[in-house]
């Protein structure tokens, strides 16, 4: 819930379950972009444009939902931070596709949230072998297990993931 504090009174301005947009950030930018505004608009049609503001492609991007499973294209998260906020943004625990492109970046930071909130992980490209092995010494470290499947095209993961 945002609020907003006014001589002493503090009230509700916006429920972030109505926002499209997923995560804590999200919420946070919520808040800001509901600051800055606050002089320039109505909290009525700030309020309004924030519910039915659609995400950018490719972040966090709801794709549609299959028998009960809901699909998400998260693939602007190139990078071990961006890929945090997308995996913080779920509540639930997820079935998550991740690797790509080798930016020589170090992707231990991943480990632990992705033990803690993937029940199922499907590793493709150039990166999938570092990522695989932060996950692995994370669930040693922490006596758990954790299904994860080692794939070669784009089709075989969806296909897995499914």
């Amino acid at each position: 819930m945002i609020k907003e504090c006014v001589d002493g009174v503090r009230g509700h301005i916006f429920n972030g379950e109505e926002a499209i947009l997923r995560g804590s950030h999200n919420l946070e930018n919520i808040a800001t972009a509901l600051a800055a505004t606050k002089t320039l608009v109505s909290i009525d049609d700030a309020t309004k444009a924030i519910r039915e503001f659609k995400p950018v492609a490719h972040r966090i991007e709801f794709v549609r939902e299959i028998n009960q499973v809901k699909w998400y294209n998260d693939s602007a998260s190139s990078s071990p931070t961006r890929t945090l906020s997308g995996l913080n943004a779920f509540d639930e625990k997820i079935v998550l596709i991740a690797g790509g492109y080798d930016k020589n970046l170090d992707y231990e930071p991943l480990a632990k949230t992705i033990v803690d909130k993937v029940k199922g992980l499907l590793l493709i490209g150039q990166t999938a072998g570092k990522i695989f092995d932060v996950v692995k010494q994370e669930l040693e470290n922490q006596n758990k297990t954790l299904a994860i499947h080692m794939c070669d095209s784009l089709e075989q993961t969806v296909l897995l993931a499914r």
